[in-house]
């Protein structure tokens, strides 16, 4: 009766199951080589991120550094800095960044808080840190003096001077006082048909009191 129950013999049991045991095998050292491949690309993975981590908190280290340098360029009063801060310190590349500053020793302040001749002449100062911690041969900065009043504007040009014995820059401007610090000077001149440029060089004149239109376009 056990016997009946069991049914037919399967004659070729015996070949299925080796072909079948190959095939397991097979997959098992797949799922082995797999896995230790896994394993390896995490493990790399991890390293990336850790470099990239290192890599980027020096570069924040270093324009933080820098940055105050130039705020302080522009604010020599005593107590006056500037910092960059982590929006998220604990994951930093979840996060932002805050530009904080103090100028003439006020309390620190985000710069969205701060006034629009405060506000342009950090952001200026950041720009300026950026661009020194990774150099390029000359800068052009096309009117970013336009919104600032006679005394930032004075502060912005001697900063400008400064920085100029380290890098070279072209200025777009009308402003009188950067004109003063620049060591030389390309007009540009609308004509009825056409456009004249005149060129001064300034350190010809170096005893000589520059005076500048209130158009800033004509240079005596």
């Amino acid at each position: 009766k056990q016997l009946e129950n069991i049914g037919n013999v399967n004659m070729k049991a015996i070949e299925l199951y080796d072909k079948y045991y190959k095939e397991i095998g097979e997959i098992v050292e797949k799922k082995k080589t797999l896995a230790g491949e896994k394993e390896k690309i995490l493990k790399m993975i991890e390293e990336i991120d850790k470099r990239k981590l290192e890599v980027f908190m020096d570069a924040f280290n270093s324009l933080n550094k820098i940055f105050d340098k130039y705020f302080k360029m522009l604010y020599p009063e005593k107590g006056s800095k500037a910092s960059i801060q982590l929006e998220n310190p604990e994951n930093p590349f979840e996060g932002g960044l805050l530009l904080k500053a103090s100028p003439f020793g006020k309390p620190v302040k985000s710069i969205d808080l701060l006034s629009g001749g405060e506000k342009s002449l950090t952001a200026i100062a950041f720009i300026f840190a950026i661009q020194e911690y990774k150099p390029s041969p000359f800068y052009v900065l096309d009117e970013v003096d336009a919104a600032l009043d006679a005394d930032n504007s004075n502060r912005i040009a001697k900063m400008m001077k400064r920085a100029s014995k380290e890098i070279q820059m072209i200025i777009v401007t009308h402003n009188k006082n950067i004109l003063q610090n620049a060591d030389q000077i390309i007009g540009v001149h609308r004509a009825k048909d056409n456009s004249s440029v005149v060129e001064v060089d300034l350190s010809k004149y170096s005893s000589t009191k520059l005076k500048v239109s209130k158009t800033g376009r004509n240079v005596l």
